[in-house]
């Protein structure tokens, strides 16, 4: 337990320097599977002019079974026009049971990579990813995801 507390500190460590910098765009996108493992909203801020570059993300996933995740990471995106790659590293908070009859899953922190292409045009506020999204957690392994979001202001 004192693990997770101090991993969850260190998120919020994270996020906090990356919210006091100057934002050149915000998105909000839902994704299914993926790092939320079921179902996620999540929060996204970047910090560059264009869609490449970095950019931390933080969000709440959830199930029907009183499963409950706090997914948060940092990720870099590659690519020019439409076409990006977006590539990165961050860990979930997991609690509940992901199916009614199943065992509990957590309280733990898993780690989990991001491996996925994003279609979003240069000023286009509409933008979809899907990709491979593997945990290092118990109980979860292989995984992936697809996911549909808006930008607040053309990057």
């Amino acid at each position: 337990m004192k693990s997770i507390k101090l991993s969850l500190k260190k998120i919020l460590i994270i996020f906090t320097v990356f919210l006091c910098t100057k934002t050149q765009s915000q998105s909000i996108y839902l994704e299914l599977l993926g790092k939320g493992v079921v179902n996620s909203i999540n929060y996204e801020h970047h910090l560059s002019k264009r869609i490449s570059g970095f950019n931390a993300q933080l969000g709440i996933g959830f199930a029907p079974s009183s499963l409950v995740t706090i997914p948060a990471s940092i990720n870099y995106v590659f690519g020019k026009r439409n076409h990006h790659l977006e590539l990165g590293a961050g860990l979930t908070y997991i609690n509940g049971y992901l199916w009614v009859d199943d065992d509990r899953l957590g309280p733990e922190v898993g780690v989990h990579l991001n491996l996925l292409y994003r279609y979003q045009k240069p000023e286009g506020r509409y933008f979809y990813k899907a990709g491979f999204t593997p945990f290092v957690a118990r109980g979860i392994g292989t995984w992936f995801g697809v996911g549909v979001g808006y930008s607040f202001r053309s990057i």
